[in-house]
């Protein structure tokens, strides 16, 4: 597993300033260099630079990038009509679940719960998406 930051940049004036900084976590360098491949926009300045890297079996890594997927991953993509925007949510559901697997069953669940908190403010909503241990 990698940890790489992407900045973009955009030039005002003479100077370029930083609009915005990521850190991203990938399972492999090819997938990270797949990624900044595809990231076109012409701000982008920094990606790849490798941050540090792990084992697969790193468990502060795995428990890291799950908590990575968990924050990027669209909630609700199960109500959408776009039939790739629910396949790429499923694919995405399938990935966090594979890496919850490898982690302790209730770190994986507060992390998961922790997210849908942050990310819905009706208490009737969130129930509905939370795990149980």
């Amino acid at each position: 597993m990698i940890k790489t930051n992407i900045k973009s940049y955009r030039t005002v004036g003479d100077e370029e300033k930083l609009i915005h900084e990521d850190t991203v976590i990938f399972s492999t360098a090819d997938e990270m260099e797949k990624d900044c491949k595809n990231r076109t926009s012409s701000y982008i300045r920094v990606c790849g630079e490798v941050l540090h890297e792990w084992e697969d079996n790193d468990p502060v890594a795995i428990q890291e990038y799950f908590t990575q997927l968990v924050k990027r991953h669209d909630i609700t993509y199960n109500y959408s009509d776009d039939h790739n925007v629910w396949r790429k949510g499923q694919q995405q559901r399938d990935l966090i679940h594979s890496y919850a697997m490898k982690l302790d069953r209730k770190v994986a669940t507060d992390i998961w719960n922790k997210n849908i908190d942050e990310s819905f403010t009706h208490e009737d909503t969130r129930t509905q998406f939370y795990w149980k241990v």
